[in-house]
């Protein structure tokens, strides 16, 4: 008879920005973790204390855990204080390290959520045109070519995907 399969509750995935951070985190492990049911939900763009407060009873209600990329020192205070007197496993991924280089670096932190990404924003525009160029390519999804920019057509094997991508 097969032992009876463990069920985790949600990972919740909480940011100040869109958290890809954290979910890039979470997913790295796991994948460890062959065929796991383990529902993972991000939740981007956490501003006030009133939605840490909703979050972490909701955690809480679902037996979850909430991992976090708070670069908020207020916020990121708040809600490992809420997860603490409500019982809710956390996980801050951002907390330790900010605090080492307060110390060390002696200058202060801009605390601004999604600021990787708004610096490298350029990068990501070209993965994303990228991205929708191989999901188009040989007339894939020909209902979505009025969002393309270009349109190359031609013969067979002429090099029209190397030349888009």
């Amino acid at each position: 008879m097969k032992e009876k399969e463990k069920q985790a509750g949600p990972i919740y995935i909480v940011s100040g920005g869109k958290g890809l951070a954290g979910n890039n985190m979470v997913h790295s492990l796991l994948i460890q973790y062959p065929n796991n049911n383990v529902p993972v939900i991000i939740v981007p763009n956490i501003h006030e204390e009133i939605q840490l407060i909703k979050l972490v009873d909701k955690a809480k209600q679902e037996d979850g855990m909430i991992a976090h990329t708070m670069v908020n020192r207020g916020l990121r205070s708040l809600l490992r204080k809420l997860c603490e007197e409500k019982g809710v496993k956390h996980i801050d991924f951002m907390g330790e390290l900010a605090d080492y280089l307060d110390e060390k670096l002696q200058i202060p932190s801009l605390q601004s959520p999604g600021l990787y990404r708004e610096i490298n924003q350029q990068y990501f525009d070209r993965i994303e045109a990228i991205e929708f160029t191989l999901n188009h390519d040989d007339g894939l999804q020909p209902q979505k070519l009025h969002k393309a920019e270009i349109i190359l057509t031609g013969v067979s094997r002429s090099g029209k995907t190397p030349l888009s991508v």
